[in-house]
């Protein structure tokens, strides 16, 4: 069996070339190498933990972070962090689930950069697979739970620096609220939906629809478009504003296709905010009827903040739409009509 091979560092990050793993563990190499070392927690702000295989060399049966490991020459701390995740709790994780948070230098006894990343996944505990030969299980915590355990003599041992970093970056990200962009056909039932998740998540929303009918009573053209995305332009950045202050956000709009997607994602992702995406799933036959029941609605005068939806705007919905994917949206809500 080949021997591990790490790629080295000064104690700056400037690239020095390959070593072998055990050249890294020496009693004193010269030279640091960069673990990932992997965060994961949940929407429900619960943190994931393993205890450590009893077979392991060094703190077996010690609890730990829920998966680490070192990166192979030639890969970035990022895919070695993926890799890591999928190999030790069988997590397949995209790179809109994890986010590099900084790194830590070790010296003495480690010699290492370590990579912190953080995971964002609701898989339950049976839905986990372990690698046998290094986890001896999983366990999601609540986050006073996790600290306890983190503090206690049960827990691989880590340094005060580490520790207190850790803390911090995780109180960051429970203290903040969230987004949720709503993706969707018109009338999928987005708006119901979200008045639904308004009084779950106690959330403000922010509805292109209800704006532009203030603004221009919802009259369609190259003017509406224009303010249609001047609108969401200003409804992400209220957003997060909101959400940095650790409130919670729906924004209901469209998202029809993957680069639309993508783009809010980036945003939210580039302002280190939680944000998740919701995709309102429509049937064609229910699809129909709702369009049907909203348009006869409106002719009886009960538009609200609804506009009619003619043959010419279902054709370019049917025409401009790209069906989400999973690794596309967070939450699938499916619609069924109803009378």
């Amino acid at each position: 069996m080949e021997e591990e091979l790490l790629d080295v560092y000064t104690r700056d990050g400037k690239y020095l070339g390959v070593r072998t793993r055990a050249e890294c563990h020496t009693e004193n190499p010269g030279f640091y190498h960069k673990p990932a070392w992997s965060w994961v927690y949940n929407s429900k702000g619960e943190i994931l933990v393993q205890k450590r295989a009893m077979c392991k060399k060094r703190y077996a049966g010690f609890w730990d972070m829920a998966c680490a490991g070192h990166v192979d020459a030639g890969e970035s701390p990022m895919d070695g962090a993926i890799r890591e995740a999928k190999e030790e709790i069988g997590l397949d994780v995209s790179k809109n689930d994890i986010k590099f948070m900084g790194e830590l230098i070790q010296d003495e006894d480690y010699w290492e950069i370590g990579q912190i990343f953080f995971i964002k996944t609701d898989k339950e505990i049976n839905e986990f697979v372990l690698q046998k030969d290094e986890v001896e299980e999983v366990k999601w915590l609540k986050y006073d739970e996790f600290k306890k355990l983190f503090y206690s003599d049960i827990w691989a041992p880590c340094s005060d620096e580490y520790k207190t970093l850790i803390i911090s970056m995780f109180d960051k990200i429970f203290s903040k609220g969230k987004v949720i962009a709503l993706c969707g056909k018109v009338a999928s039932g987005k708006s119901t939906y979200a008045k639904e998740l308004r009084k779950k998540e106690n959330a403000i929303i922010f509805s292109v629809d209800e704006l532009t009918y203030y603004m221009v009573d919802n009259k369609k053209g190259e003017d509406y478009t224009e303010l249609c995305r001047r609108a969401t332009n200003y409804f992400k950045n209220k957003s997060a504003e909101i959400a940095n202050n650790g409130g919670t956000a729906i924004i209901d709009m469209g998202l029809w296709t993957k680069p639309q997607r993508e783009d809010i994602r980036a945003f939210f992702k580039k302002n280190d905010i939680n944000f998740e995406i919701h995709y309102v799933k429509v049937d064609d036959d229910t699809w129909m009827k709702n369009i049907e029941k909203r348009n006869k609605r409106i002719d009886e005068g009960d538009q609200g903040y609804d506009f009619y939806v003619g043959e010419g705007l279902i054709e370019k919905v049917k025409r401009m739409w790209e069906e989400p994917n999973k690794e596309d949206v967070d939450v699938i809500y499916e619609v069924k009509y109803n009378d």
